[in-house]
């Protein structure tokens, strides 16, 4: 199920071109041509509609028939300015769907019947299923989606975006009979996140924040306008839903080792259902694939240097509620004899991150501080990496490796961003980070000041 629009899709590649008819020729039930669980949409066993175009859009082995359903007998298909410029956004997103998804099924027939429906008779945008009484090996599928109403978004492209989201349902089911199948929260990540990643990609989100074009009952007053704004960095990457989109929009848009939308596809029709959380954290920590580009991902996520697009200058910004929890700042201020300070990464999850942002400094304006931070108690898939705040490249820290750092005597604070990624196939322990103060020396030409005492900042 999605959250595009309500259209009623069978999936078959075909070049679809809709016109804006104002007269109708021959009416058809519909209601034979979409699934049994869409059927239950419409009680009375009729859902009259006609077709536009008359022929089906075909392209390659993808063929896409659009229907709209009939407001009377006597009422024109399209009934207004809005009306019609919604009708076109649908075709729009059909057409450049089809340019892209044909090369998905290039040895798999695939038919899509679409039908636009009253907006109403269904609860989300957009729903995708099999036609009813269609075997599995004949790959036809079908798409409601729901008709132009009042109060509407007035971003045009949403309908585009929510064709081309349920059209690549159609294209993955036929490249991967386990996406239907596959409806478990822990499922939904590639299942809908590659639903969303595909038509975003296809058809940016418009990011305006005057307007929202989705809701979260945990955060009503936000005006949420892309479903990867509500990544959660301390929630495991398969329980992200719709949010794991921007995983995916990382992997195609990285200027270093990107991957082309065949190949996430293509990795998208590799996957299976898991039986429980556990099973599908193992599944995706051996998948040979997913925890070398999380890691990368992770970095990125911190850096705020992943983009909408490829030709896109605009950051795909994760909305603070959702990405400040994995984020904590400490500053540590040690006397020479200290205990060492210790922070311990409690919201760490298998495929998870959290971040530290630490500052070191000298206890006195006399006195050079030798600082040593290492990690301790961590799994055997989770890595600390570290760069300087305003640096660029990450560091790995192997486990019971330290990292020195020099402070005072002019240099001032030393400030550092350490990050702590797990792709551990088992949930991870939480790790600690200890910075340990190793030595200390008077600065040149300062006097001798003491005490230093033991105070502690952390």
């Amino acid at each position: 199920m999605s959250r595009y629009c309500l259209i009623l899709v069978w999936c078959t590649l075909t070049s679809l071109v809709l016109s804006t008819p104002t007269q109708r020729n021959a009416t058809t039930n519909c209601f034979p041509l979409i699934s049994s669980n869409q059927q239950t949409n419409f009680p009375s066993g009729n859902l009259s509609c006609v077709a536009i175009p008359e022929d089906p859009v075909k392209q390659g082995n993808l063929k896409v028939s659009t229907y709209h359903w009939l407001q009377g007998l006597d009422t024109p298909l399209v009934y207004g300015e809005e009306a019609a410029r919604h009708l076109q956004n649908v075709n729009d997103g059909i057409q450049r769907s089809l340019k892209t998804y044909a090369d998905f099924v290039k040895n798999t027939s695939t038919t899509v019947n679409l039908v636009l429906v009253p907006a109403g008779s269904i609860m989300d945008w957009g729903i995708t299923g099999r036609q009813s009484g269609t075997p599995s090996i004949l790959h036809r599928f079908s798409v409601l989606v729901a008709d132009w109403d009042e109060g509407y978004w007035p971003d045009d492209n949403r309908w585009a975006r929510t064709a081309a989201h349920e059209l690549y349902h159609c294209v993955l089911r036929s490249t991967n009979v386990d996406a239907a199948s596959s409806s478990h929260s822990w499922s939904k990540w590639w299942v809908e996140g590659g639903a969303s990643f595909f038509a975003t990609t296809l058809f940016p989100e418009p990011l305006d924040p005057t307007y929202r074009m989705y809701s979260d009952s945990r955060h009503p007053d936000l005006n949420i306008q892309a479903s990867w704004q509500r990544y959660d960095p301390t929630k495991s990457m398969y329980n992200q839903k719709y949010a794991a989109s921007l995983f995916l929009l990382d992997m195609y848009t990285r200027p270093k080792g990107a991957q082309s939308l065949a190949d996430i596809h293509s990795y998208l029709s590799k996957q299976t259902p898991a039986r429980n959380e556990e099973a599908e954290r193992r599944r995706v920590a051996a998948d040979g694939y997913a925890p070398d580009h999380f890691k990368v991902f992770a970095q990125r996520f911190v850096d705020n240097v992943i983009k909408e697009g490829r030709s896109s200058d605009v950051k795909a910004t994760v909305l603070p509620p959702y990405s400040k929890g994995y984020r904590a700042a400490k500053t540590v201020k040690l006397a020479p004899k200290s205990a060492p300070f210790i922070w311990t990464a409690y919201k760490l999850v298998s495929f998870g991150f959290v971040r530290l942002d630490l500052t070191l400094q000298a206890p006195d304006i006399t006195n050079k501080m030798t600082y040593a931070f290492s990690t301790e108690s961590q799994a055997a898939q989770t890595i600390l990496y570290y760069r300087p705040k305003t640096g660029k490249e990450w560091t790995k820290l192997d486990a019971g490796a330290t990292k020195k750092v020099y402070v005072g005597c002019g240099s001032g604070p030393q400030e550092y961003i350490l990050l702590i990624v797990s792709t551990d196939e088992d949930a991870p322990s939480k790790p600690v980070v200890k910075v340990t103060p190793q030595s200390s020396e008077k600065c040149p030409g300062k006097s001798s000041r003491r005490d230093l005492g033991e105070s502690q900042e952390f």
